[in-house]
């Protein structure tokens, strides 16, 4: 099999918000800027992306909730290799 290599990655994300625009006087609207950053050995890619304050709420549940189901798939290999060392 063909070894990868690591990868290494960051997030970073700000709050924008739109005080005015053209067509209005006053919007006061905020969207979520995020840069995602990764490496794999000597390549680097990054990749920033707008988002709505509703999307990025969506975007931190689903993460949450996907770290909680690796959280209690590791949970369980780990059971399960104890129980097969008995």
């Amino acid at each position: 099999s063909r070894s990868r290599g690591a990868l290494s990655s960051c997030c970073a994300w700000r709050v924008d918000v739109t005080v005015s625009s053209s067509q209005a006087k006053r919007v006061l609207r905020p969207t979520v800027l995020m840069t995602l950053k990764s490496k794999r050995g000597s390549e680097e890619e990054e990749k920033t992306f707008e988002m709505s304050l509703e999307m990025f709420r969506e975007l931190r549940v689903t993460v949450a909730k996907m770290l909680t189901e690796m959280k209690w798939t590791r949970e369980e290999m780990e059971r399960t290799t104890e129980e097969d060392d008995e």
